[in-house]
């Protein structure tokens, strides 16, 4: 009998070592530069033939390449790979991988638009995620990202304590870089809630705390502090936050800040920057804050700087635009409508079942 039972204690150890998994070399050499350098990692895997690897590498290596993408800030465009994915790591609930497969779930959805199916994955990554400090990275992410989406859809007050639980958990890590990306996330939330004295509060800090960080860093929350200033009539000192801004921040940020100093500009009535800041709007290849710079341009405080027929010109093109927007939001609110119905059907099947 002792020996039956060393015998059975045997093969449970050997199949608990089999139970980890050493993936490719070339796979495990990707996964440590991935958030560092995305496009290198994507190259990289460029290079790899998938067909050649097993299962669980070739689940590894779309699990490397959705990371790599979202990290590169290319838009998730379908969630088949995705899904395709959460479904292998299902299997292996216990694997490390399972959350984060979870959380990149959400950023797809998020790119896709489905809000109810992107909350629903960032919260079940919440629910599947290791209790330890390895994963208290990953958690302040998934916080986060749980936060800015309910931002996008109007949902402030209760994206700030899902910010708020992320911010707590990057200080106790000594994380300052995507502390300060957080406070000026939970600035933001507060200034587009209106409540301006909080978001003040957020984006002074986040300036304090870049002190040591690029310049960019202290750009842009100079740039929100500007907004705030200029929301609330304080113009001279907006006029002194905003000063050499767009030239400053990371290109993703510069159409904000250009829109921020047109504004600002033309309530001070700096007239020639107001005319260069709005015009490199409107003719840049990113649309955000285009129709700032066509309400801009149409003021009346510029009609010396720019012909009738422009003037005309861009009074039915702004028309046109806002008709878009328009049609653009009736289109998402149906999408939402459509998403939220089938979030519910499925929770009732889920329970009925």
């Amino acid at each position: 009998m002792i020996r039956i039972l060393f015998g059975i204690l045997a093969i449970c150890l050997l199949m608990v070592g089999c139970s980890e998994i050493e993936h490719d070399t070339r796979l495990k050499e990707i996964a440590e530069i991935v958030s560092d350098s995305p496009q290198e990692a994507l190259f990289r895997l460029d290079s790899i033939a998938c067909e050649t690897l097993s299962e669980s590498d070739r689940h590894y290596y779309d699990f490397l390449t959705i990371k790599a993408k979202d990290k590169a800030y290319i838009d998730h465009a379908s969630d088949s790979l995705i899904l395709d994915v959460i479904c292998y790591y299902d299997n292996k609930s216990s694997d490390p991988l399972y959350a984060e497969a979870l959380y990149y779930g959400g950023r797809v959805y998020s790119d896709l638009g489905d809000v109810p199916t992107a909350l629903r994955y960032f919260h079940k990554a919440l629910d599947n995620i290791p209790e330890d400090s390895r994963s208290l990275n990953l958690k302040a992410r998934i916080l986060s990202q749980t936060g800015r989406l309910l931002q996008s859809i109007s949902f402030y007050d209760e994206a700030i304590p899902y910010i708020e639980k992320s911010n707590d958990i990057l200080e106790s890590v000594n994380d300052t870089m995507n502390l300060v990306y957080n406070l000026q996330l939970l600035g933001g939330t507060y200034l587009r809630a209106r409540k301006y004295h909080l978001a003040e509060s957020n984006f002074i800090r986040a300036l304090d705390l870049s002190r040591n960080l690029p310049e960019s860093f202290k750009a842009k929350s100079k740039m929100y502090l500007a907004d705030v200033k200029y929301q609330v009539g304080q113009l001279d000192s907006a006029l002194i936050l905003i000063r050499n801004t767009p030239d400053l921040v990371k290109p993703i940020a510069r159409n904000s800040a250009l829109a921020i100093a047109s504004e600002i500009y033309l309530e001070k009535e700096l007239l020639d920057s107001v005319y260069m800041y709005a015009h490199e709007l409107l003719n840049s290849q990113d649309p955000t804050h285009k129709e700032t710079a066509y309400r801009v341009l149409i003021s009346p405080k510029l009609q010396k700087f720019i012909p009738l027929d422009t003037i005309y010109q861009y009074i039915d093109e702004y028309r046109g635009l806002l008709e878009n927007y328009y049609d653009s939001n009736q289109s998402q609110l149906t999408v939402n409508q459509h998403n939220f119905y089938n979030y519910q059907l499925h929770e009732r099947e889920k329970l009925y079942a």
